[in-house]
């Protein structure tokens, strides 16, 4: 069994995407005669940025299956885990994988590890099954992620869709992330805030 509070995972995830912010807003140093390079590199920073954001979503949630499943975690309201039915980290991991037909397990996707949850039977399935229920920008995340690293006739359409979503049907990833969100920040440091509310409202 674990030994640990479950706060310790949400913090590692709220300081790894504080520094993602901070280096999504940091502009790349700018002079006339080197412009655009400047501006692709600011680009091309950002859309780092989005890559590692989906990542660390996706093992943030990894590991609040896996943790929960071992026991012994104490939840943010301060109740201490049993060990679900299945505990051990490679069987848990092994039965993601055949959730998943073979592939890599999708961890970033809420329905999948609810899914996952509820059949090792952690004790605390309803509870992240509710908190990564939250509406967060998940998919959205994905289709900016997934056309930035896969760019194809696919992926772009995935992605214009998104775009279309919040009034920028022709942006680009960097510039529609860039973006004023609802609470007056970047669309970026919006969907970090909502990624952040879900993952608090899982551990509780």
């Amino acid at each position: 069994m674990g030994e640990g509070n479950l706060a310790t995972l949400y913090s590692r995830f709220h300081s790894r995407t504080a520094r993602l912010v901070e280096c999504f807003k940091s502009s790349a140093p700018s002079t006339p005669a080197h412009g655009e390079a400047c501006r692709a590199l600011e680009t091309e920073g950002r859309e780092r940025e989005i890559i590692k954001l989906q990542m660390y979503w996706g093992e943030f949630c990894r590991e609040l299956v896996l943790r929960s499943a071992m026991g012994g975690w104490r939840t943010l309201a301060g109740n201490t885990l049993g060990p679900a039915s299945v505990m051990r980290r490679h069987d848990v991991i092994r039965t993601a994988r055949r959730m998943s037909n073979g592939a890599h397990p999708p961890w970033h996707v809420p329905s999948f590890c609810g899914n996952v949850v509820s059949q090792i039977g952690t004790q605390n399935q309803g509870q992240i099954q509710m908190g990564l229920g939250i509406v967060a920008p998940v998919q959205d995340l994905l289709d900016v992620r997934n056309y930035v690293v896969h760019p194809s006739q696919v992926t772009e359409t995935a992605f214009r869709r998104v775009g279309m979503s919040y009034g920028q049907p022709r942006a680009t990833p960097s510039a529609l992330l860039s973006s004023e969100g609802p609470g007056g920040g970047t669309l970026f440091e919006t969907w970090v805030e909502n990624l952040r509310d879900a993952a608090r409202a899982a551990i509780r």
